[in-house]
């Protein structure tokens, strides 16, 4: 089987601001690129084969029907699709061949989910041809957009008969043509060649086989197959190569999204510029791949300066129990108590671990700059999530993604339902614009009785930072309901940067991300249940859009600044004399007043037993 890798994407997204030519403004609204989560191109095997009787009687062709079918009612609301198939207009024989082998035909381009469209190009599908794989391919990968998550999924019950091109050389070509681009292959009733054909066509793009040798199993494969090309997370962004050192070898990273591979235990150095009044934003993300053990893993991010003196520090940590990215933010703004130079450089130094022996892995840098207010801020801050209310009104289906750049865009209020197996996680983002705030529930049932395991939800910020404490809810499953939540945000606004703990996480316009869980079954942690829950996203979005803060312009520049000319010369101020000694007078006070009443009654106790064995005596 091919190892599965995510869909890429090849647009830097946009997270709490726009950048064009080297400006930075605040974000008001969601980029209609983003409404959409992926793209998903079907092609369907069509040739003279697939009128092969299967064991019950109907041909493979009814089959095949029958599981595209099954397909297109559960298509979600958040994918573009399209159809394709080969070896309808002409027949098989050999005077036939140069146009059969050139009989690709798109019966639906891709675009919107319309079910009855595809329903009808699906009923009048009739088999008869070649078998042009290699060029299916070509069309099918021309077809999709240029840009997001995309995939191809090839139903096929044998080989190309039509090769050159040879199926395997174009999935190649095509792997090196189109970053991101994966093809999966399911083989139904396929011979050995054949099976080894589709596996390599796979296995070059990143993408899965499937081997189906029963005709029925199709029918319950294909959805899963189709939504899981979505789910898998591998970081994307711009190739970056930190150095293992904080001077003028580190990249340097203007606002976007970066991805690096690095030495485990092996910190790396990226150059960045915070402008003066700005507030500058950073984030780490890491995770294990698909095809590696669960380990417990971590990541951590430092800002500092040339001299390694500490701007901010964060961890992203993953437990054993749960598949997903770890994540680590901070954001920093020079002030006067900051305790590295607030002149620059300025560096990220990312260092991430975990359990394995792995070398080296990927990492996703973001970079993002917020300026400063230079007149209203708006509204003060908030320290309360906005009230809950169930959403009314029947359940959409979604597919959640695998990564934060893949996540499933949420229209706003509703019901959203979803299945996740075992072990997995699947991502969701909602936008919330200045003055709204979000609550959600997340309702899981079904799956097998007996199979114990844990459901866990969080929300982040956009930039991709937990609030662990007020963002993170679990609850045991074993195969009954479990109702986590209501997870809520106060209303986005600037000044929550000054409230209390939970207001923290809302100071930006942008795309908030619900992420969902499900462990493994604790007594059989390598179990693959058939029937697994069905999870159901209940979200309400409140509050009137406000205007954005009155924002300084902020000009980025292309090239670092120069730093100070004696950068190991410079001291953070001194603490304030007063406040600082006085605090640790004072808790040297309590503690001692407090360790000698605890010495006292010791003594005390001591004493008493001393009399009480006395007297017994």
């Amino acid at each position: 089987m091919g190892s599965a890798r995510t869909i890429r994407t090849v647009v830097v997204a946009t997270l709490v601001a726009t950048f064009t030519g080297g400006m930075a403004s605040a974000a008001a609204e969601p980029p209609a690129a983003e409404a959409v989560q992926g793209s998903l191109m079907f092609v369907l095997d069509a040739s003279g084969s697939m009128t092969t009787p299967t064991e019950g009687g109907r041909t493979r062709m009814d089959m095949a029907k029958d599981a595209m079918g099954t397909l297109i009612d559960q298509l979600p609301i958040n994918i573009h699709v399209g159809l394709q198939v080969y070896g309808t207009a002409t027949g098989n024989t050999p005077e036939e061949k140069e146009a059969g082998c050139a009989d690709v035909r798109t019966l639906r381009p891709v675009s919107e989910v319309d079910r009855d469209a595809l329903h009808a190009e699906v009923d009048r599908i009739e088999p008869r041809g070649y078998t042009p794989i290699g060029t299916a391919l070509t069309e099918a990968a021309g077809a999709l957009p240029e840009r997001g998550p995309r995939a191809v999924v090839l139903i096929s019950d044998g080989v190309d008969t039509c090769a050159p091109p040879e199926p395997c050389e174009v999935a190649e070509e095509l792997a090196g043509d189109q970053v991101g681009l994966a093809m999966h292959t399911v083989g139904f009733q396929v011979d050995e060649d054949a099976r080894a054909e589709l596996d390599c066509i796979a296995e070059e793009t990143g993408g899965d086989y499937h081997h189906v040798p029963e005709a029925g199993a199709l029918e319950d494969l294909l959805p899963e197959i189709a939504d899981r090309a979505l789910r898998f997370y591998e970081v994307t962004g711009e190739n970056v190569a930190g150095s293992e050192r904080p001077d003028e070898d580190a990249p340097y990273l203007r606002p976007g999204q970066y991805e690096d591979s690095i030495d485990r235990s092996t910190p790396h150095y990226y150059r960045v510029h915070v402008p003066e009044g700005a507030t500058g934003r950073f984030t780490a993300v890491h995770t294990v791949r698909k095809d590696r053990s669960k380990v417990e893993s971590q990541v951590d991010l430092r800002l500092v300066d040339g001299q390694l003196r500490e701007c901010a520090r964060a961890r992203g940590y993953r437990d054993y129990n749960f598949d997903g990215p770890e994540t680590a933010s901070v954001t920093w703004s020079a002030s006067p108590r900051t305790r590295c130079d607030p002149r620059g450089p300025h560096y990220l130094e990312v260092t991430w671990d975990n359990a394995k022996k792995d070398k080296s892995d990927n990492v996703e840098l973001i970079v993002s700059m917020e300026p400063a207010v230079r007149g209203a801020e708006g509204p003060g801050p908030e320290s309360e999530p906005v009230p809950w209310r169930e959403p009314a009104g029947d359940p959409g289906i979604v597919w959640g993604g695998g990564s934060f750049r893949n996540a499933a865009p949420l229209p706003g209020s509703g019901r959203y339902v979803d299945k996740l197996n075992y072990s997995e996680y699947s991502i969701y983002k909602v936008w919330l614009d200045w003055g709204e705030g979000l609550t959600y529930r997340l309702r899981v049932h079904g799956g097998e009785r007996g199979n114990a395991a844990t459901v866990a939800t969080e929300l982040r910020d956009p930039m991709r930072a937990p609030a662990r404490k007020q963002w993170w809810r679990s609850a045991e499953h074993d195969g009954g309901e479990a109702v986590l939540g209501p997870v809520g945000t106060p209303r986005v606004r600037h000044a929550n940067r000054d409230g209390g703990e939970l207001a923290r996480n809302a100071t930006q316009a942008g795309w908030y991300y619900i992420v969902a869980k499900l462990s493994p079954v604790w007594e059989r942690p390598e179990s693959a249940p058939e029937e697994v829950p069905t999870f159901e996203l209940q979200v309400h979005v409140t509050g009137e859009a406000a205007p954005e803060p009155d924002y300084a312009e902020l000009s980025v520049p292309e090239e670092p600044p120069p730093g100070p000319e004696n950068p190991a010369a410079w001291q953070p101020e001194p603490l304030t004399a007063r406040t600082e000694p006085e605090r640790a007078e004072m808790a040297w006070s309590w503690w001692a007043a407090g360790g000698g009443a605890l010495l006292l009654g010791v003594l005390g106790m001591l004493w008493w037993l001393r009399r009480r064995r006395v007297n017994a005596a």
